[in-house]
């Protein structure tokens, strides 16, 4: 069995971009065991797989909020507000900084649980916090990414593949985390289109996201089937000289 040394993991919570405050993250995948003992078991227990649980737990630094990474007042408001928050893990292929379409993808849609802020005097301020999915946790592809350096454009995206399609009892998951914005009235809507063949000659639209005027974040999924096994992002920019900094995902469960 190969080996290999982790160098890079592109991570975003909602609107936070967390690869550069974070250096490690578990990704918890366990379910509930159920004993169903009985007199012919000959002593030997039986199981059964009961409720099953996703979680993402992080541990990095932190520091009181920048401009370009608010993860103190972030992590605080998210763990305060019980509400729902999107995650991703992104593993950009090996030699490459930043991630591509088809790069492998971890997503959820999950309640953040804890925050431990550390303090210690003449140490890097440490934190450690815990996600517990609201669902299962994905494993999908990268279908969109922009750094936020340029654009991106209104247009069609490349495709990604996802073999079989969506079968009869299981979703299309979409996830997005849009962290940077900047011009003037900038907007961005994100759609996912399918087809069964490359050139998109009669595309279906499947899911669109809101319109992004600010950061923020999705999380969608589409009830099977689908017999399309090919995907794409179609993006609407508009906006006087708008920048948008984001990460899409798909993926099927």
């Amino acid at each position: 069995m190969g080996k290999w040394v982790l160098r890079n993991l592109g991570l975003y919570l909602g609107r936070l971009r967390l690869a550069s405050a974070v250096n490690s993250l578990d990704l918890g995948l366990k379910s509930a065991v159920d004993e169903t003992p009985n007199f012919e078991g000959d002593g030997w227990a039986e199981i059964l797989s009961g409720t099953r649980d996703a979680s993402w737990k992080f541990r990095g630094y932190w520091m009181p909020d920048t401009v370009a990474l608010p993860l103190d007042s972030g992590i605080w408001g998210g763990f305060e507000d019980g509400e729902r928050q999107v995650a991703l893990a992104v593993k950009p292929a090996e030699g490459s900084p930043l991630p591509a379409i088809g790069d492998v993808a971890w997503m959820a849609e999950a309640v953040q649980i804890d925050a431990t802020p550390g303090f210690m005097v003449g140490k890097a301020a440490k934190l450690d916090f815990s996600l517990r999915g609201t669902g299962p946790t994905i494993r999908g592809k990268v279908a969109g990414y922009a750094n936020g350096a340029t654009g991106p454009s209104s247009g069609a995206l490349a495709p990604v593949t996802i073999a079989g399609g969506v079968p009869d009892g299981k979703s299309l998951y979409f996830a997005v985390s849009c962290f940077y914005v900047a011009g003037t009235t900038p907007a961005l809507t994100i759609s996912v289109e399918s087809d069964n063949a490359d050139g998109f000659a009669s595309p279906v639209v499947r899911a669109t996201s809101p319109e992004f005027q600010d950061g923020g974040a999705y999380f969608g999924t589409v009830a099977g089937p689908i017999t399309d096994d090919r995907f794409r992002l179609v993006l609407t920019v508009s906006g006087t000289a708008p920048v948008f900094g984001y990460i899409a995902a798909l993926g099927v469960r």
